[in-house]
């Protein structure tokens, strides 16, 4: 059964997308630092880790009540047969909905 990935779904998620990967580059970029300056100690990159994470978090719990499990796995597929290379990271998100 396939189901059409609506608009919405595709802005929460590709906002989602854009928050996680900001999150990552500017930790590694903290980390880096922490560790050039300070040698990681104390290390103090270890906060906004933290409380950006728990912001994170609450990004994805809030996407994933607005778009809803099915559209969310539908997105999965449909990213996955348009980008092969993702597949394999995308499989246990799609088992996990059910789709």
């Amino acid at each position: 059964m396939s189901t059409k990935v609506s608009p919405l779904t595709r802005a929460v998620l590709g906002a989602l997308l854009i928050h996680a990967v900001a999150y990552i580059a500017v930790n590694a970029l903290l980390f880096m630092i922490n560790l050039m300056t300070t040698l990681l100690f104390p290390p103090w990159f270890l906060w906004p880790l933290v409380c950006w994470g728990f912001g994170l978090v609450i990004h994805a719990a809030v996407s994933f009540c607005l778009a809803g499990p099915r559209q969310i796995g539908a997105f999965c597929t449909e990213t996955a047969a348009a980008i092969p290379a993702l597949a394999p990271l995308l499989q246990p998100i799609r088992a996990a909905l059910g789709s």
